[in-house]
């Protein structure tokens, strides 16, 4: 539609400029004497006949009419924009969670476990997390970590083996991104899933408090799924 309107208008704009240039100079043919004399050769000799017989306006409006012709001849001659369609876009790209560091130099169970996408809520258990004063390895800390989580958001629960004089084994709560926000007791891991063997196991932050001076702390449900 645009470039339909645009030509329409080149159009209109060349026949204008023509009808002008051409009115403008039959009019100029019947304004010059037929025994006209001027003074000089060349381009003196031009503006010498401009000048005795005022021809001035002539000069000026045959100028207009061919720079109209010309602005309408490049708007109707330009290139066709031709616009190529982007391809159609890929399946929203899975968020995936970064490698999980232990809080000493320890291995992680490879298992995770998060809510499916539509999930059938069977049972859920409240606590809350564990050693949130510390920094991750390598990492940011996680009191920086908890400031900026909100009631609702999903979390990762992994098993992690803290490596040292004795392996103990505890649970490390995990943003998607893959930010270690604290630890559960693995008593409680364990005992949801002696109870629901066959069930997902997914974490939500339940509630996170402290600021203004205070520490931050957070609860979190764990829930069970099924289906």
């Amino acid at each position: 539609m645009c470039l339909l309107f645009k030509r329409i208008c080149g159009v209109i704009l060349l026949l204008g400029g023509l009808t002008l240039t051409i009115l403008t100079a039959v009019a100029l043919a019947y304004d010059i004497p037929r025994n006209f004399t001027v003074s000089g050769e060349g381009l003196d000799a031009l503006v010498s006949l401009v000048e005795r017989y005022s021809l001035k306006n002539h000069i000026y409006l045959i100028s207009l009419g061919l720079t109209v012709i010309l602005s309408s001849l490049v708007m109707l001659l330009s290139p066709r924009r031709v616009r190529v369609a982007a391809p159609a876009a890929a399946a929203a790209e899975a968020e995936t969670a970064e490698e999980a560091t232990a809080e000493t130099d320890g291995g992680t169970d490879p298992e995770t476990e998060a809510p499916v996408a539509s999930p059938r809520l069977v049972g859920s258990f409240y606590t809350h997390l564990m050693g949130t004063a510390f920094a991750n390895p390598g990492g940011r800390d996680r009191q920086k970590i908890l400031s900026e989580l909100h009631a609702g958001d999903v979390a990762i629960c992994r098993t992690v083996v803290k490596r040292g004089e004795d392996e103990t084994e505890t649970v490390g709560i995990f943003t998607v991104r893959g930010e270690q926000m604290g630890t559960i007791d693995v008593s409680v891991l364990r005992a949801v899933r002696e109870s629901y063997p066959d069930h997902r196991i997914g974490v939500t932050i339940e509630r996170v408090s402290g600021g203004g001076g205070r520490p931050y702390t957070c609860a979190v449900r764990v829930g069970v799924y099924g289906g």
